[in-house]
């Protein structure tokens, strides 16, 4: 269950009632039935602190899921205010495009939701747009959060041996 966790007031963190007894560790997204909503970035033996995306610390490499255009998000410190910056205004970026987790970020499910453009400002005194996002996921509206763990994978069979007298693979049937 998260609870707000600062008393600054651009400051987005949130305090989890679970922490490293439970396996949470630093990284670990969160994330709502809408989106992704921040990452573990503090873990204690009984609770943990997560950052939001909406923090002016976080900031994450995106996709825009209509053309694969590459951006990075950061948080502004506004409750639902994000940030697409270091894009000039010959990008293809769209009013109400959907940005995705981009596969560099490494710590959330790939082409999970994670914020859609609000408002492109093309000024030609600036070299950068002024683009504007809000998160996909409800921020400050939820009791409670999901956690995501990595899939653990089978650990790899071995490779059959090959037979001396053929050269090729034996065949795991025994004989008939």
């Amino acid at each position: 269950e998260p609870v707000e966790g600062s008393q600054e007031p651009f400051t987005r963190k949130i305090v989890l009632a679970k922490g490293g007894r439970a396996k949470l560790y630093v990284g670990q997204p969160i994330i709502d039935a809408y989106g992704i909503m921040g990452q573990i970035t503090q873990v204690g033996i009984l609770q943990s602190q997560a950052t939001l995306i909406t923090d002016p610390d976080h900031a994450i490499p995106v996709q825009v899921s209509r053309n694969g255009l590459r951006a990075i998000v950061f948080g502004t410190g506004e409750r639902d205010g994000l940030a697409v910056r270091y894009l000039t205004s010959s990008v293809d970026i769209q009013g109400a495009d959907t940005l995705i987790i981009s596969s560099i970020g490494g710590s959330c499910p790939v082409d999970s939701p994670w914020a859609a453009v609000s408002r492109i400002v093309n000024d030609p005194n600036e070299a950068f747009l002024d683009i504007s996002a809000r998160p996909v996921a409800h921020l400050g509206h939820n009791k409670e959060v999901l956690l995501i763990w990595p899939a653990r994978t089978a650990p790899a069979s071995p490779a059959p041996k090959a037979d001396a007298k053929t050269g090729g693979a034996k065949s795991a049937k025994p004989p008939q």
